[in-house]
């Protein structure tokens, strides 16, 4: 991956580090990714589901996926 970037670590698309710009430590890293792996819901897609997210609320991301799919997005704002 840091051949795609020419080693410039910033360049990673999930590259993060606090706001002063120093790199967050491995440890803390490795916490979060479990904290939030533990938060996990997941559940089986059946045709004609829809998902509503309110991103105020939660972190939303999606597992990898094969097969046919249709995504239709709205956004909108209080």
């Amino acid at each position: 991956m840091m051949a795609i970037y020419d080693g410039c670590e910033d360049q990673l698309p999930q590259n993060a580090t606090f706001g002063d710009g120093t790199a967050i430590p491995l440890e803390y890293l490795e916490t979060i990714r479990a904290v939030s792996k533990s938060q996990l819901v997941l559940f089986d897609w059946r045709q004609g589901d829809l998902l509503m997210v309110d991103n105020m609320l939660v972190a939303h991301g999606r597992m990898s996926f094969k097969g046919p799919r249709r995504i239709l997005v709205a956004m909108t704002a209080q």
